[in-house]
């Protein structure tokens, strides 16, 4: 008796909600917090439109817009208490390491270069 597979062909089209992070783990960057990716960074189909990361501070994933100058765009309590988590020179590291990169992280944002690329680049 033969067996056949049931698997399909798929259209990844179906999977646009379907996404990844990838994380930039403290044992391969030296920075002190993880640092999460988009991988469909600006395709997303968000409400907010800035470029971001997450980095793992405490088991919470506080978002960072990426620029020359990162910040923290929460406000009222939520801001507080991602100021509060993410505090001293761990948040000084981590907003200075995206600053020195935030070229390289935009062009992965803009899907301009891969995952594998940035953080082969990141510095």
């Amino acid at each position: 008796m033969v067996e056949y597979l049931t698997e399909t062909i798929e259209d990844l089209s179906e999977y646009a909600e379907f996404y990844e992070m990838a994380n930039y783990e403290t044992r391969d960057s030296g920075l002190p917090c993880d640092i999460w990716f988009d991988e469909l960074g600006a395709g997303r189909k968000n409400k907010h439109t800035k470029p971001r990361v997450k980095i793992a501070v405490d088991s919470k994933l506080v978002p960072v817009l990426v620029s020359s100058q990162p910040e923290i765009p929460l406000k009222g309590t939520l801001l507080t208490t991602a100021e509060k988590i993410f505090k001293g020179s761990d948040k000084k590291t981590m907003l200075d390491f995206i600053a020195r990169n935030h070229e390289l992280i935009l062009s992965h944002w803009n899907g301009d270069i891969t995952t594998k690329t940035l953080l082969n680049k990141l510095r």
